[in-house]
């Protein structure tokens, strides 16, 4: 079965914003979904309230560009991509069209873990240290111990690939890459 023929639903979400949405979608559903964010500093983050029926991913996705339509959203080898189609940061574009040669992540490697390596990655420490950028780190609550369970090997890709390969192949399910702070000297990575 196609990705976007799944059936979801019903949803109800109050007012959150399309990033919230779709994390919540791809927990609830298992879907792979990823998202790079507009820059916040051309538009801010609009509140999306969203009551569907039960009804295929694809008319909950359009739903979402309706009420959003910064974005646009395509399938790439299976995850559910959302970009902006105005308002992007070419920072964040960048990053994600940055070719990596070799990226290596050893089974044991906790999940938690992954977005650390991925900032000391040479081709996207250097692009952040051009642009003065620095990697925002938290995590909200306790940081899994969780580990990824099987080792990851990837040569030529982008960032984007990269990150859409964790989550086909660990167990989260979405990735979130933003600019943050003020004059946005900040980039967080969401796995």
């Amino acid at each position: 079965m196609d990705l976007l023929d799944r059936s979801v639903g019903p949803i109800k979400i109050k007012c959150e914003s399309i990033d919230e949405i779709l994390e919540i979608l791809s927990v609830s559903y298992k879907i792979p979904i990823g998202i790079s964010l507009a820059d916040a500093k051309k538009s801010p983050d609009r509140q999306i309230d969203v009551n569907l029926p039960e009804m295929v991913l694809k008319s909950v996705l359009d739903f979402l560009v309706m009420q959003d339509p910064r974005y646009k959203g395509k399938v790439e080898g299976n995850v559910v991509n959302f970009f902006p189609v105005k308002d992007y940061d070419p920072l964040v574009t960048s990053l994600l069209d940055t070719n990596l040669s070799r990226v290596s992540f050893s089974s044991q490697l906790r999940l938690s873990d992954i977005r650390y390596e991925i900032f000391d990655l040479p081709e996207i420490n250097a692009k952040l240290v051009q642009a003065n950028v620095a990697p925002l780190m938290f995590e909200m609550g306790i940081p899994s111990t969780d580990k990824i369970g099987a080792s990851l090997k990837f040569s030529n890709l982008s960032l984007r690939e990269l990150l859409d390969q964790i989550t086909l192949n660990t167990s989260r399910r979405f990735w979130r890459l933003a600019r943050w702070g003020d004059a946005n000297k900040y980039i967080a990575l969401t796995l």
